[in-house]
Parts: C-alpha cells; sequence; structure tokens
C-alpha cells in the first residue's frame, strides 16, 4: 500500500489524471532506479527495478522534451525486471538526440555505486535521427559517436568504441549475423 501511494504516478494507465489539463514542455527527472521487496534491509537483490516505469509514464504525457538520468543497464538487456520489449522501444525509437553514458556512476554520483554506470539522455517527441552518443570511460577518456543506438541491429547499444570496430569488421564478412543472433535471443532474455 505504502509503495502505491508513494508512487502512484507509475500506477496509473493515464498519467494525465493527475496532472489534470496541464500540458509539458519539458520533462526532467532522476526517478527511483528500483523498489525493495522482501527482508528488511537486505540487499539489492532484493529489488525490482523501476526506472523504466516512470520513463513510460513520463513519455506518455508527450512532452516536446524528456531529460532522465537513469542505470545503463538498460541498454545491455542487463537489468532484471525491465521488460525487453521496452528496452527494444527505446533502442529503436531514433528520438533520443543525445545520451551521456558514465562507466562509473561515480563520476555522477559520487560515493554511490551503481553497477553498470549511469546515462542520462534527452529525447525529443519530434526528432527522428542518430544520436550523439558519448561514452565517458573515466574523467579524462571520453569518445563520442554519433549513430543510431541499435545501429548494428544487435538489440543492445554496444557501448565500448573498439567492440563497434570488431563488430562492423565481422559484419563486413558475415553480413547479417550478428542481427540474427539478436533476434533469436532477444527472447530469451
Amino acid at each position: 500500500d505504502a509503495e502505491q501511494y508513494a508512487y502512484q504516478f507509475i500506477h496509473t494507465d493515464n498519467p494525465s489524471q493527475l496532472t489534470g489539463n496541464m500540458t509539458f514542455d519539458v520533462i526532467i527527472g532522476n526517478p527511483p532506479y528500483q523498489l525493495s521487496f522482501g527482508i528488511e534491509g537486505a540487499n539489492s537483490s532484493n529489488a525490482k527495478s523501476i526506472y523504466n516505469l516512470f520513463v513510460e509514464q513520463a513519455m506518455r504525457l508527450e512532452p516536446r522534451y524528456l531529460c532522465m538520468i537513469t542505470p545503463s543497464r538498460w541498454t545491455t538487456k542487463t537489468s532484471q525486471g525491465i521488460p525487453v520489449d521496452w528496452v527494444d522501444k527505446m533502442l529503436n525509437c531514433n528520438q533520443i538526440r543525445i545520451m551521456h553514458d558514465f562507466i562509473d556512476s561515480k563520476m555522477c554520483f559520487p560515493g554511490v555505486g551503481i553497477e553498470g554506470g549511469v546515462s542520462y539522455f534527452l529525447w525529443e517527441k519530434a526528432y527522428n535521427g542518430k544520436c550523439q552518443y558519448h561514452l565517458h570511460m573515466n574523467n579524462d577518456v571520453s569518445h563520442l559517436r554519433i549513430d543510431y543506438l541499435n545501429s548494428m541491429n544487435s538489440g543492445i547499444l554496444i557501448r565500448d568504441p573498439k567492440a563497434v570496430e570488431i563488430v562492423e569488421k565481422i559484419s563486413i564478412v558475415e553480413g547479417e549475423y550478428y542481427s540474427n543472433i539478436a533476434n533469436n535471443f532477444s527472447g530469451l532474455v
């Protein structure tokens, strides 16, 4: 009961019911990443990811711009509790204009360890194109790639620029090999 009261926003099919006639040009957020359940004081393995629900509801409000910071795990389908179809929708929507991905979450949140890092993105309702993807390896090293998030049809965001080069070289020889594997694998995740 307390969870439903605290997160009323994610428990409605129509989030505009909570906002009335308001319209939003911009929504910016750092949603709660997970909901703990089970044993009091248990570790994070007794938690369910919920940030995707906040992102989804914010999109239903149809803002012109949406900016959220979330764990980066969703981009590689390694986040438990995040539906695969939600990840596919996000990676293939081509409405994410800019994404900054931090391998080490402490670069954004000193003293807080979030496995897989964190990322923030700018989603634009009227945009349909390539993403300016910035990978921050540490405070001194970052990489910029301008491409679709799912450019190789792998079903995940290939974060490391060296891995992108390797997959591109393999794709020249093997063709659609990786996209066929990803399509077969995505149903298993």
